[in-house]
């Protein structure tokens, strides 16, 4: 996502389970898509079946064009400048990402969209996901010795786990997840709109620990979309104190070109869409 948002490439794969397209694109300044799970195969094993590979971009048009060629498929999608109906969560949020989820809101509204705040409860899924990553650890080498003990510590935690608990945890985690992205969009809404991430960008050091409840409330826009396997999109809404922030749009599963146009429209709007970082001219 730096890379991208630098100038040094022009576009970037990446692979998003708990959020590893959209939370760098949204602290990049940048584009990030996650496709629905499946949609572009991988070989790799995915031990938590969640994982969705997808394009890191300046613009959503450059999305698209490399979207369509990881599926080899002809870009489509039904045209968003139709009377759109739009559900909105940003309750729990850091003020500077609710207020971005705001704005973005504002100018959907203003050009014709109707906006319609709904619930929004990630802890289930936050805890779900907690224990299904744990889990995923104790597939880690036998020798722990190489990685840092914050790593090693979930790791040997994962190990003390039952596939019971694994199950009992991603079903926990998938159940909230549906009720707040999945039923809603196959009842009612056309597509989702949320701040991308909880808190705003911060330095190296002040990252919350993994896993740990202040990295719950800093994912708790992206984990549920991850469980409801829903695709999702990471567009640029500014900067705060500097820094980029970004608001995550959810389509309908299996149509991300609907999504991409829909994004596009966002993107094109005032305030939002790639600024080239300061200092960089």
């Amino acid at each position: 996502g730096a890379a991208v948002a630098a100038g040094m490439a022009s576009v970037a794969l990446g692979g998003d389970t708990g959020g590893s397209i959209r939370i760098p694109a949204s602290c990049c300044g940048v584009v990030g898509l996650r496709p629905t799970p499946d949609r572009i195969p991988s070989e790799e094993v995915d031990v938590t079946v969640l994982q969705s590979r997808g394009p890191m971009t300046r613009t959503v048009a450059d999305a698209r064009l490399l979207f369509s060629v990881m599926t080899a498929t002809r870009p489509s999608g039904v045209s968003s400048k139709r009377r759109l109906l739009i559900g909105t969560a940003f309750a729990g949020a850091d003020p500077a990402c609710q207020d971005a989820c705001r704005r973005a809101a504002r100018a959907l509204e203003n050009a014709g969209h109707e906006i319609q705040e709904i619930k929004w409860d990630p802890e289930p899924v936050t805890e779900g996901y907690a224990v299904v990553r744990r889990a995923s650890m104790a597939s880690f080498p036998a020798d722990l010795s190489t990685f840092g003990p914050g790593i090693r510590k979930l790791a040997e935690e994962g190990r003390s786990l039952t596939a019971m608990d694994y199950f009992r945890a991603f079903e926990l985690a998938t159940n909230a997840a549906n009720r707040a992205v999945a039923v809603p969009l196959q009842t009612r809404y056309d597509f989702l709109l949320t701040p991308t991430l909880g808190l705003p960008p911060m330095q190296i050091e002040k990252v919350p620990p993994f896993l740990g409840e202040e990295w719950a409330r800093y994912v708790q826009f992206v984990l549920p979309v991850t469980f409801a396997r829903s695709p999702a999109i990471s567009i640029p809404a500014g900067l705060h104190e500097g820094l980029p922030i970004g608001v995550q749009l959810v389509g309908q599963f299996g149509q991300e070109y609907d999504l991409l146009e829909f994004a596009e429209q966002l993107e094109q709007m005032p305030g939002f869409g790639f600024q080239r970082p300061p200092g960089l001219d």
